[in-house]
């Protein structure tokens, strides 16, 4: 459902559609192009990911805060040394 109440295709899956006009739904695993005007290569580009994987990217931001954290005390305690 769209923010308009119209319903609206998935971006994360892919339609089959037989002879006699049933579709079912098969996971987009592949296929998907991205803008690379800025970027060649991010690592979400490289795994692809989007959908289900999408929460992937959040958890290597957290990562990345969390070792920034702890570097900080760490080499904020050797400095002082």
């Amino acid at each position: 459902m769209g923010a308009d109440g119209r319903e609206r295709y998935s971006r994360c899956l892919m339609y089959d559609l037989d002879v006699d006009g049933n579709s079912s739904a098969i996971p987009c695993t592949h296929g998907w192009e991205y803008d690379n005007a800025d970027y060649d290569k991010t690592l979400a580009t490289e795994f692809n990911w989007v959908c289900d994987r999408a929460e992937y990217a959040t958890h290597v931001f957290s990562i990345g805060a969390f070792g920034a954290t702890v570097g900080q005390v760490v080499f904020g305690i050797l400095a002082d040394k």
